[in-house]
């Protein structure tokens, strides 16, 4: 998990507080997926959904509320 995280951290360069933000943003989507493949066998579907979600979060945050 720690090792997937700062990747994803790593990625989002843009500051350095965006940068550990996006860390333990990367961390949950782990945290997910590990309980999702424990008790169910959508763990995928679970992270694809929450990750899809935060971009549509994002998108309507960049057109809609910034003007």
């Amino acid at each position: 998990m720690l090792v997937s995280a700062t990747i994803f951290g790593l990625v989002h360069n843009f500051s350095v507080e965006y940068q550990l933000f996006a860390f333990f943003l990367g961390c949950y989507p782990c945290f997910v997926y590990d309980y999702f493949k424990t008790y169910s066998k959508n763990a995928f579907l679970a992270v694809f959904i929450i990750h899809a979600l935060r971009n549509l979060l994002v998108i309507i945050n960049e057109i809609y509320l910034k003007n």
